[in-house]
């Protein structure tokens, strides 16, 4: 939402979870910029909703402060950054999808 005071949490102990945005529309996506306040994530997976299911279009590790991962480009309305482990609650300030190809 580019406001540096707002975040997403989760609950203490939570060390799976997820966080899903809504383009509105299908768009073309290739790039995502994620900031982490306290660098609690150690393995991730970047989804996008293909019909029915879920298909992957970046796995990594650690994000930290900003994390930057580029992929091949993916056409989709429903994105899901999906945490797989986390050494403690994870907490996002910024998620955002780009398309460097316009």
């Amino acid at each position: 939402d580019d406001d540096p005071r707002t975040r997403w949490l989760t609950e203490n102990y939570v060390r799976k979870c997820w966080l899903e945005v809504d383009m509105g529309e299908p768009t073309m996506v290739n790039r995502a910029m994620i900031r982490e306040a306290y660098a609690a994530i150690e393995k991730f997976e970047l989804k996008y909703r293909n019909g029915d299911k879920w298909s992957v279009c970046y796995q990594g590790d650690k994000i930290g402060d900003w994390g930057q991962m580029k992929f091949e480009p993916v056409q989709a309305q429903i994105f899901r950054l999906e945490i797989l482990q986390a050494h403690w609650s994870p907490t996002i300030m910024e998620f955002q999808l780009f398309n460097d190809n316009n």
